[in-house]
This record gives C-alpha cells, sequence and structure tokens, in this order.
C-alpha cells in the first residue's frame, strides 16, 4: 500500500504527463523506504499514466469541432436527424463522439478531485502524526540523569503511551479515508445521468468497468456502482428502443460485467426479454467453460505429486493389507489419509478460483 508522501510524489511527477529518469529514480527510492516493491511501483505508475492518457483524449474527444457542433442534421447528406442519434438512417454517418464522454468525463474529473483532496489530508495527517509521535519521544528522552533513569523505570508505561497515540493517528487516518469513500459513493449515487446515447454509453462503459474488480467481494463503492450502472442501462433501453445496434452495445458490457461478477449480484438490472436468450446462452457457455476448465484442473492434481503420492499410498496400503504387514498398512493408511487431504484442498482451491 503507497504512503501519502509517495502518492503526493507521484502526484508531482506525472503533473505533465511524462516521466523522466530522474523522477523514475527518486520515486523507486521513496517506494523502497516504504517498502513498496518496484514491481508494485511501476504497475501503478503505468496505470496512472494511462488514465492520464485517457482523460486527454476523452477532453479532446468533448471539444466541438467545426463539423461536429450540436447535431441537428446530417453532415454527410444533410437530412435532419433524431438528437439521440448516432448514426444517420439516410446515408449511415457516424456522429462519433459528439457531446460524447461529457458526462463520463465529468464525472472522472469530480472523482480524481476528491482523490487528489483525500490524498493531500492524508499527507497532512501523516506530517502530523509524525511530528506528534517525534515530540512525544523527545518529552520521554529529554532531561538530565536521574529523569532518564526514571524513563528507563517506566519504559512499560511509555510505550503503552506511544501506542495509544499511534492508535488515535491511525484511526483519524481511518476517519479521513472513510470521508472522502462517502463522498464518492454519495457522487456516484447523485451524478444526473445524461439523455444521449453516446454520452450514456460511454457512462455506462465507466460505471460497467468500476462495479467490480474481480476480488470476489463488493465493497460499499462497487455497489454505489452497480446501481448507477442499472440506472444507466435503463435509460439507455428507453433511449435506444428501435436502435437494435445501440442497444447490442449496451448489453454486451452489462454482459461482460455480469460474467465477472459474485452470483448474488447477477441479477442487479433487468435485460430486454429478446435480448435475454443471448444472454443465457452466453452465461451457459460460460458456466461450460468454467466446468471443463475446474474437471482439467482436477486431471492434472491427480497427475501432479500430490495424486501420485496417493496412488503409491494406496497400493502400499493394499499390499500390506493382504500380505498380513501390519506396520506397512498402518503406515500407508496414514499417508492415504494426508494425501487425500492434500488433493481434496487443492481441488477447493482450484475450485473457488473458478468461481469469479
Amino acid at each position: 500500500m503507497l504512503t501519502p508522501e509517495l502518492e503526493q510524489l507521484i502526484q508531482f511527477a506525472l503533473e505533465d504527463g511524462e516521466l523522466t529518469d530522474k523522477e523514475m529514480t527518486v520515486l523507486m527510492r521513496k517506494a523502497q523506504e516504504s517498502g513498496v516493491s518496484p514491481d508494485e511501483l511501476e504497475l501503478i505508475l503505468n496505470g496512472k499514466l494511462h488514465e492520464m492518457k485517457k482523460k486527454k483524449a476523452m477532453e479532446s474527444a468533448s471539444k466541438p469541432t467545426s463539423k461536429h457542433g450540436e447535431v441537428r442534421k446530417c453532415p454527410g447528406c444533410g437530412a435532419m436527424v433524431s438528437t439521440f442519434s448516432i448514426k444517420c438512417p439516410e446515408c449511415g454517418f457516424e456522429f462519433n463522439n459528439v457531446e460524447a464522454v461529457k458526462s463520463a468525463n465529468a464525472l472522472f474529473e469530480k472523482l480524481q478531485a476528491l482523490e487528489m483532496e483525500k490524498a493531500r489530508e492524508l499527507a497532512a495527517h501523516e506530517e502530523t502524526k509524525n511530528r506528534q509521535l517525534q515530540a512525544l519521544s523527545d518529552r520521554h528522552n529529554g532531561g538530565g540523569a536521574l529523569k532518564q533513569f526514571a524513563n528507563v523505570l517506566s519504559a512499560e508505561r511509555q510505550n503503552e503511551e506511544r501506542d495509544d497515540l499511534v492508535r488515535t493517528l491511525e484511526n483519524g487516518a481511518r476517519q479521513i479515508e472513510r470521508k472522502y469513500l462517502d463522498a464518492k459513493i454519495n457522487l456516484i449515487k447523485v451524478y444526473t445521468v445524461p439523455n444521449t446515447k453516446g454520452d450514456l454509453l460511454e457512462l455506462l462503459s465507466m460505471a460497467s468497468s468500476s462495479a467490480y474488480d474481480n476480488d470476489g467481494m463488493i465493497g460499499p463503492e462497487e455497489e454505489a456502482w452497480l446501481q448507477k450502472t442499472d440506472q444507466i442501462y435503463q435509460k439507455l433501453v428507453i433511449c435506444a428502443a428501435g436502435d437494435k445496434e445501440t442497444l447490442s452495445q449496451a448489453t454486451n458490457m452489462i454482459v461482460s460485467l455480469i460474467k465477472r461478477l459474485p452470483k448474488s449480484y447477477r441479477n442487479f438490472t433487468r435485460i430486454p426479454k429478446d435480448l435475454r436468450d443471448k444472454v443465457n446462452v452466453e452465461l451457459k457457455a460460460q458456466k461450460a467453460e468454467k466446468n471443463a476448465e475446474f474437471w482439467d484442473n482436477v486431471w492434472s492434481i491427480f497427475k501432479g505429486w500430490r495424486g501420485i503420492l496417493l496412488g503409491i499410498a494406496v497400493v502400499a496400503f493394499l499390499v500390506g493389507f493382504f500380505l498380513d504387514y501390519f506396520f506397512v498398512w498402518l503406515i500407508s493408511a496414514v499417508v492415504v489419509i494426508i494425501s487425500l487431504k492434500l488433493v481434496w484442498k487443492a481441488i477447493k482451491e482450484a475450485k473457488e478460483d473458478l468461481l469469479y
């Protein structure tokens, strides 16, 4: 987990959208001091650079051009089109990103602003924590020889005092985290859903990708994103009525999310009847694929060292039983039980890996 100081340094280094060798060296050194592995830091930096590039692309795409202003007529053939249209029904001209990504970009910026505020507040809290701990240490270690001798005698009390201060400060950090989590959840829930199909599709893509991170758990923020995904999709169903292509794109996003969700959350939204059969077919295909993968893993377990150990133990058990070799029978019976437990544990782990 990144410390607030390291997060602040990363933010400063990436403000210009680039990462120099000198900046990378400073970040690597700070990461090592904070106990963060170089590989983890590099992964985080790559992710943040990707987000910044995506944000810039969204900003450039949202700027209207002379060709793509407020769409009232098709610039390809001049035919009048509906406000909701993303493709001209006469010539097939696609109105790519016409005022699209506007809502998604605005929501992204607001969420990023909250993250920045949280990072600053946590950094200030960390500085306060260090000052208070240093002041406590100075108070305990200060004074003359007599006081230092008394300090040695009261070391246990001093440790308790320090632990109490650390707990109080850590609780303050958790309260900051919770405050900004609640702010993000509230922002997601109350954020106004747009009316244009292009904007809705872009916002749906953002919400569905944020609704679950494949860790097997649905947290408060993920639940908020699921609710927002449902709200956006249901509005798209209304706005895109008769537009099979747009509705198909939206449904594909929903299906992709459903496939990753734990079973108890898979009915988070209502899919139109004419598209439900397609969804069920894809989910059944996914289930069959997972079952096939599970049995492949089981077979691999039995072919591996656990299965070989179990096979040898069973043979030894049978030989000891029929030839009346008591010690061979007893020892092999113990090994059979142990190897069965190992095989069963491996099978359970293989099944859990395929649950999500």
